[in-house]
C-alpha cells in the first residue's frame, strides 16, 4: 500500500485500475499502450501488468499476489473441501475415465497437483505434492 500511497483492495480490478492509471499514471509516464476491456476501461490483465512491471514495482507485486491467490484457492481451499474428519484426503481412481485407457482421478483430482515446485515469492518454493503423506504402513505408488 506504500507504493500506492493508501490502502486499496488488490483483488479489485476497479481500484487497481484507479491506482495504476489515474493516480500513478504509469501508462502515460512510461508511454505504454494499455489494451482496453470490452467495457472500454483500461485492462489490469496479466499481460498489461507484465508490460508495466519493469517501470514500477506495484504491478509485479500484484502479479505475485494473484499467483499466490491462485495457488491458495486451488490447492489449499480447493482441497480443504475434501478433507475427512480423520484429517485425510482420498480420491476416486477410475480405470475407464479416459478414452486412452489411462487411470484418472476425481473428487479431488490429485493428478493436477504440480510435480515441480511452485514458486511462491522470489526464490521461495513449495513442493505441493510433499504435503501428502501416507498412513503408517502404507506406500504411494507412481
Amino acid at each position: 500500500y506504500k507504493l500506492a500511497g493508501h490502502p486499496f483492495q488488490l483483488n479489485s480490478h476497479q481500484q487497481l485500475r484507479k491506482v495504476l492509471f489515474e493516480e500513478l499514471k504509469l501508462d502515460i509516464k512510461f508511454n505504454v499502450v494499455v489494451k482496453q476491456t470490452e467495457q472500454g476501461a483500461k485492462s489490469t490483465s496479466e499481460v498489461v501488468l507484465c508490460q508495466l512491471k519493469s517501470f514500477h514495482p506495484l504491478p509485479k507485486i500484484v502479479l505475485e499476489h494473484r499467483h499466490l491467490q491462485k495457488v491458495k484457492s486451488t490447492y489449499v481451499d480447493g482441497l480443504r473441501q475434501f478433507l475427512r474428519k480423520d484429517g485425510t484426503i482420498g480420491t476416486t481412481w477410475e480405470q475407464t475415465g479416459a478414452a486412452t485407457g489411462r487411470i484418472t482421478s476425481k473428487n479431488p483430482n490429485l493428478q493436477t497437483v504440480p510435480k515441480v515446485p511452485v514458486v511462491l515469492r522470489n526464490e521461495d518454493t513449495i513442493h505441493l505434492r510433499a504435503v501428502f503423506r501416507t498412513r503408517h504402513g502404507f506406500t504411494f505408488l507412481a
